[in-house]
């Protein structure tokens, strides 16, 4: 434009409510319930994928794992079909580069620049990690999915991570899953987004459970751990 170079990102667009409005608009009895839980299967699947998938990095170097880093509930898209879509992956890696607050050598010619971690994500779903230090890993990912969970089963709810643990129609399997996920202490969550996936899944068998879970997550049993 004029001369100057513009940066932009092309998506596909997606059609659909992000997470927390469209569990608004779901309802809570037991079937938007199994259904609520569906998606958090699918949405925790399709992490394992990101986490263990393998690309070719700029130099030619194989890397494994893509981190997302700033998940929560906007975005998190859920189309017509009941489908959901993972949105903005790493884009938190684009912020903390436009954010001289972060790099101030990236910016020389701003003035007055206090080192924050205001760019690492977004507050109330970051891992206390990666709030203060702005580390971003597999754990603080199992994190923000669980803080994220919290708000998908409990949409009304002020402080979903705190109300889960008290509400009544929740599964105690779930209700133990998201307190492990949003530890304080890394290392007290899952040690994977397998385990996640696999914990969601775990009660797929039963009769009430199997109802509604049409997805199977038998290849995570067979596949590499």
């Amino acid at each position: 434009m004029g001369g100057i170079p513009v940066f932009y990102l092309v998506m596909d667009y997606i059609p659909g409510k992000t997470l927390e409005r469209w569990s608004c608009d779901l309802g809570g009895d037991h079937e938007a319930l199994m259904i609520r839980l569906q998606v958090a299967q699918q949405i925790a699947t399709a992490m394992v994928v990101a986490h263990e998938t393998t690309f070719m990095d700029q130099v030619g170097f194989e890397v494994q794992g893509v981190l997302h880093g700033d998940l929560k509930t906007a975005n998190g898209i859920v189309n017509p079909s009941t489908n959901p879509f993972i949105m903005d992956f790493l884009l938190v890696d684009v912020q903390r580069l436009l954010d001289p607050r972060v790099f101030p050598e990236f910016r020389p010619y701003e003035r007055k620049i206090v080192r924050t971690t205001a760019a690492f994500g977004t507050p109330g779903f970051m891992a206390p990690e990666q709030s203060e230090h702005g580390i971003v890993t597999v754990s603080t990912d199992i994190y923000g999915l669980g803080i994220t969970l919290c708000h998908l089963l409990l949409p009304n709810e002020n402080s979903p991570e705190v109300s889960v643990k008290r509400d009544a129609k929740l599964p105690r399997f779930i209700k133990e899953l998201l307190s492990d996920m949003t530890a304080s202490e890394p290392g007290k969550r899952p040690e994977s987004m397998r385990e996640v996936a696999r914990r969601i899944g775990f009660q797929r068998q039963s009769k009430w459970y199997q109802k509604w879970m049409p997805v199977s997550l038998s290849w995570l049993n067979h596949s590499k751990k």
